[in-house]
């Protein structure tokens, strides 16, 4: 139906039923199944967990911090309220300091481009980014940060955490399901802040030197992570989580984003 009401009700009912035996949900990062199966628990036989591949191709070599007097934290991808750059630039707000720096390196938004960035040391682009130049400016940054709505990112996995990893870029965010089961599973990559609040408060505090006592741990599981996702590693994994012959496979993936 193309009524809005009706289509509501229409996807309530339909993920309160279980899926046909040959179709599979696959979600692209750990902890979104669990976040699933809480609104849809008969979902449950049917999704499995594919954590997102990270491309040799766009590995960097692990560096130093660029600047010994500054460390520059850094908004990665499209400057959207949903991304949490409003958030973003609170922090630089609070935080006008001379041993740190605050770029935003990616995509303008409509959304944001009448929030005062005056304070950035780079602002978002009006135009997309080559993908060269986006890494580029990744490998020149410190530390990652994402001021994410932790709801909604509950269900997707995020590029630029992705893009992170690639980088060995430790971050410094606002935790969700999937940060929380990431850091279970492969150590601290980071600071994770229970709310916005708390966020603000690490880095109006923050202290370089604990920075760099902590980052080498961080920095070591980041290494974990970016092995675990090479595509020839996770396709080990696959023949588990494939349909029977006798079945059709029907491929049902939860989104991806990126910049």
């Amino acid at each position: 139906s193309r009524k809005p009401l009706i289509r509501a009700f229409d996807i309530r009912s339909q993920i309160r039923r279980p899926l046909p035996q040959q179709v599979r949900v696959a979600a692209l990062e750990l902890g979104i199944k669990e976040s699933l199966i809480e609104i849809a628990p008969r979902l449950a036989p049917s999704i499995v967990t594919l954590e997102h591949p990270i491309l040799r191709r766009e590995w960097s070599e692990d560096s130093a911090p660029a600047s010994p007097d500054t460390i520059t934290i850094s908004f990665m991808g499209h400057a959207r309220r949903t991304k949490g750059f409003h958030v973003f630039v609170e922090l630089v707000d609070i935080a006008t300091r001379a041993d740190l720096a605050f770029e935003a390196i990616g995509q303008s938004s409509n959304e944001t481009d009448g929030i005062d960035q005056s304070r950035l040391a780079r602002r978002p682009s009006k135009v997309p980014l080559p993908r060269d130049e986006y890494l580029a400016c990744l490998r020149a940054t410190d530390l990652i940060c994402l001021p994410l709505h932790s709801r909604a990112y509950d269900f997707i996995s995020s590029g630029t955490f992705a893009d992170a990893v690639a980088a060995l870029k430790p971050i410094i965010a606002i935790r969700n399901r999937s940060l929380d089961a990431i850091v279970a599973k492969y150590g601290p990559i980071g600071w994770l802040a229970d709310r916005k609040e708390e966020l603000l408060a690490l880095v109006r505090n923050f202290n370089r030197q604990d920075f760099l006592r902590l980052r080498a741990e961080w920095v070591t599981n980041l290494r974990k992570i970016r092995s675990a996702r090479l595509p020839e590693n996770l396709a080990r994994t696959y023949p588990g989580l494939a349909p029977t012959p006798t079945q059709t496979p029907v491929a049902s993936t939860v989104r991806h984003g990126r910049q």
